[in-house]
């Protein structure tokens, strides 16, 4: 879900200048990946898990 939303945005905006589409990613992706984030840390991995290992690494 987040993944199709972010490239559907960047279809979008792929023939604006470079500057205006910066305005647009933050406009537009930046809610749609601090969404993602917050899910990911909702999801109680266990940290040594494959799955906690993904959400826990730096």
């Amino acid at each position: 879900m987040y993944c199709n939303l972010l490239f559907a945005f960047e279809d979008e905006f792929r023939d604006l200048p470079p500057e205006e589409r910066l305005e647009k990613r933050m406009k537009h992706c930046k809610p749609v990946t601090d969404d993602f984030f917050e899910w990911v840390g909702s999801l109680n991995a266990l940290p040594k898990s494959l799955l906690g290992e993904a959400v826990h690494y730096n």
